[in-house]
């Protein structure tokens, strides 16, 4: 749906849309090497909630996700390997 980097400061803004006659999932995927030393990247999966997932181009909804410490290592994080 959409890809983007962060600014200097780490924060981002993004949106996207799709065409669905069903249903999407949508998910913010983190990929970083915060912490970590090799080939692979981290990667952090956050499902957007349904309430702020709506039909049409554009929401007035914004997710604010806060501020995350990408040092932790959670049980749900994969690797993206090459």
């Amino acid at each position: 749906m959409a890809e983007v980097r962060t600014g200097p400061d780490g924060s981002f803004s993004m949106s996207g849309h799709a065409y669905d006659v069903f249903h999407i999932d949508p998910r913010l995927k983190i990929y970083h090497r915060c912490n970590h030393v090799g080939l692979c990247e981290r990667r952090w999966q956050f499902k957007i909630p349904k309430n702020y997932v709506k039909s049409g181009r554009t929401s007035n909804k914004v997710l604010d996700i806060g501020t995350w410490n990408l040092m932790v290592v959670p049980d749900s994080e994969e690797s993206n390997c090459i």
